[in-house]
């Protein structure tokens, strides 16, 4: 039922309207099942699971099974120009245009300028 607004009721997770209403609603998992992945929802994942396929029930086991790690480092400012540069100064090295030693310390100035440009 509706609030009398034209939207639907809240779904008693903190988010009303039709976000909510997707998230939390059986009515809105009946239509879309895995449509747009499996429901982060706990209730309705459990909901609409003996009403999947085998392929989308093994989805939702293995993803059940599956527990989130610890996120990758985020790359500093400028950061992400190591890639390229080691790459130019180690064909430099191999193509005997430098010397390693020189091809560090160009390195780590080319690195530096990056970062603190990114600023």
């Amino acid at each position: 039922m509706g609030t009398g607004t034209g939207e639907p009721r809240s779904s008693g997770t903190g988010t009303g309207g039709i976000p909510g209403w997707l998230a939390a609603s059986e009515e809105a998992a009946d239509i879309q099942q895995t449509e747009r992945g499996v429901p982060a929802n706990e209730r309705i994942r459990e909901y609409i699971t003996p009403k999947l396929g085998e392929t989308n029930k093994a989805v939702v086991e293995y993803l059940d099974r599956v527990k989130p790690g610890d996120a990758e480092p985020v790359t500093p400012p400028g950061g992400s120009a190591i890639e390229s540069l080691v790459s130019r100064y180690t064909e430099q090295v191999l193509f005997k245009q430098t010397t390693p030693a020189d091809a560090a310390k160009n390195f780590i100035s080319d690195l530096t300028t990056e970062v603190r440009n990114a600023k």
